[in-house]
């Protein structure tokens, strides 16, 4: 990478700092980005308000962690009285069938490609230990974290 700056304007030394700070960004991406895991902050998920502990929480559940975004109010309702009723089976839908001549191989893979593209069906939701503030006080923020 070159630097060009007006001598006029700038200092050497000034842009030798800047470009130093600007390389340990750079150094630090790579470092992140060559790890299995990749390190999360909490600034990955702007339309949540996680600190860091709650991040590491998630990852630790989800370790190929993609995004989490809060829930719709309908999926907090429908969180709400699952775990008032958690045996009532209220939001459960379950369809059992027999199919003649399934190749287990190629059904498998045709559902792994389907789930690669929607990632809705790779959706967990996750609120215990992810606490934020709302205009009610302290209270539980569940939270949708998409994985492969």
């Amino acid at each position: 990478m070159e630097w060009s700056y007006s001598k006029e304007r700038h200092r050497r030394e000034t842009v030798e700092r800047a470009a130093g700070r600007m390389l340990a960004v750079l150094r630090e991406l790579l470092e992140r980005s060559a790890r299995e895991r990749p390190l999360l902050i909490p600034q990955d998920f702007p339309l949540l308000a996680l600190n860091e502990q709650q991040v590491d929480l998630l990852q630790e559940r989800v370790p190929e962690l993609e995004d989490a975004y809060p829930l719709t109010p309908l999926q907090e309702g429908m969180l709400f009285h699952t775990l008032a009723d958690p045996g009532s089976g209220a939001y459960l839908e379950q369809l059992v069938f027999e199919i003649d001549d399934l190749r287990p191989e190629a059904f498998e893979q045709a559902w792994r490609e389907v789930v690669s593209r929607h990632e809705v069906l790779r959706t967990s939701v996750h609120w215990e230990g992810l606490a934020g503030t709302g205009a009610g006080g302290l209270a539980e923020r569940a939270v949708r974290a998409g994985a492969p």
